[in-house]
């Protein structure tokens, strides 16, 4: 009869064993799962986030400057093209057209946010030097602002130029840029 009482507790143990290992390990998971994701991409909805991505040459001949930018808000990318002014407002753009982003490229920009740097690189500024930048808000909250421009920045640039390729590749950008 004692060994009997003993295999019940022994059972009863073991089974409090498992419900343990059990419940710190579902613990574990979902907190591996969650730390997993990134914050900065997991909240931002379609409607309500703005991303613009600015491309701005460096210093060239004017038949040879493009700066552009593209902004995507409310499911639709558009692409302002131009020289010299065009993005300041001191020249009409050459060409200005936009794009409906369907779910996979939007999935695309979301999941590219969490690669792009976490703030403006401090680099010296180079006379002459391209600028590239990213600024996204959500609900009108700031999520990412990051501005590349200078010396040795070219690891930086190609982050954000590699985060906007999913939407750039909606327009016809060699025509555009003359390559």
């Amino acid at each position: 009869m004692t060994v009997h009482r003993r295999g019940r507790i022994v059972a009863g143990m073991n089974a409090l064993r498992r419900l343990m290992v059990c419940t710190v390990l579902g613990t574990f998971a979902t907190t591996a799962v969650a730390c997993g994701s990134s914050g900065d991409s997991a909240d931002l909805d379609r409607s309500s986030t703005m991303i613009a991505y600015t491309h701005e040459d460096g210093s060239t001949a004017p038949q040879f400057h493009k700066e552009y930018q593209i902004v995507v808000a409310d499911g639709i990318a558009t692409l302002n093209l131009g020289g010299y002014g065009a993005l300041s407002g001191q020249a009409n753009p050459d060409v200005t057209t936009t794009k409906p982003v369907d779910d996979k490229v939007w999935k695309k920009l979301v999941d590219g946010v969490g690669k792009l740097p976490g703030k403006s690189p401090d680099n010296k500024p180079c006379p002459g030097a391209g600028t590239a930048s990213v600024k996204i808000t959500s609900n009108g909250d700031n999520i990412k602002d990051v501005t590349v421009s200078g010396c040795d920045t070219a690891d930086d640039a190609k982050k954000l130029s590699t985060f906007i390729a999913p939407v750039e590749s909606l327009f016809d950008m060699k025509t555009y840029l003359g390559g």
